[in-house]
């Protein structure tokens, strides 16, 4: 999985032609619908924390600032209609058919600066996505990582037909199994430490039942990474992570980062 932290390094490092910038960015327009299974109506989104960036994507203007595209080599990311959670529009990230030395991307992202840079740093990512059911090769769906120090990332993947929450620093895994083909709401919470013995990686998540669950990694050393942590980004969307793979997609909206 240190393929993982390559390429999702390469990913929010670079500028390309479909990178647009926090301010203002945006997306292609789209109009596939998505009923869901959560009975049909919307839900009302919840007010943005201070100092977190968040967005339901339901502007008029079709924007996704503050978060930037990372869609790369084929991949992209649309506007669609949503009847389900906020209405009236979410966001659907595709990557094409992709190998280990082309890989194509899609999705969004962003980088938080902390205010004090620390030895401890603390984000969380929390939004509602639908997961693709047996997805075609191995790609991360939701990272972290502190600066720009993509190989102490951790993230939700799909790998070797199985869902895992893995850590890139000590390479460790949580197996799970979210519910897949219907809205979930997922939460990523991470503390990033400089030091031994006090990292923590939490997932909260919907099971393929129905119910929720939490995953942790309580004791989860994220040491060796730098002194201090002044910035974590996060990436959403498809991200193939190594091999070949078939062309993917993943549903996103109301999204809240928040780093602390």
């Amino acid at each position: 999985m240190k393929c993982l932290a390559l390429l999702l390094g390469f990913t929010l490092a670079c500028s390309t032609d479909t990178f647009t910038g926090p301010d203002g960015a945006t997306a292609d327009g789209g109009s596939d619908g998505l009923s869901g299974d959560s009975g049909g109506s919307c839900e009302t989104p919840a007010s943005c924390p201070p100092n977190a960036q968040c967005s339901t994507f339901d502007g008029t203007d079709k924007s996704i600032a503050p978060f930037s595209n990372i869609s790369q080599n084929g991949g992209n990311v649309t506007f669609e209609s949503d009847v389900v959670v906020t209405c009236p529009q979410a966001l659907v990230a595709f990557s094409a058919a992709s190998t280990a030395t082309n890989p194509s991307l899609g999705g969004i992202g962003s980088t938080g600066q902390l205010n004090i840079p620390s030895a401890v740093a603390h984000a969380r990512v929390e939004l509602d996505v639908i997961l693709p059911k047996n997805p075609t090769g191995s790609a991360a769906f939701l990272f972290m990582y502190p600066n720009t120090d993509a190989m102490h990332g951790v993230g939700l993947v799909w790998s070797g037909g199985t869902w895992l929450v893995h850590n890139a620093v000590t390479n460790d895994d949580n197996t799970i199994s979210p519910r897949t083909d219907a809205w979930n709401h997922i939460a990523l919470d991470v503390k990033f430490s400089a030091s031994g013995g006090t990292g923590m990686i939490e997932l909260d998540y919907i099971d393929a039942n129905g119910k929720p669950q939490t995953s942790t990694m309580p004791h989860t050393t994220l040491s060796g990474t730098v002194p201090t942590v002044s910035s974590i980004t996060f990436g959403a969307g498809v991200i193939p992570t190594g091999g070949t793979s078939g062309p993917m997609t993943m549903h996103i909206d109301d999204v809240v980062f928040e780093p602390f």
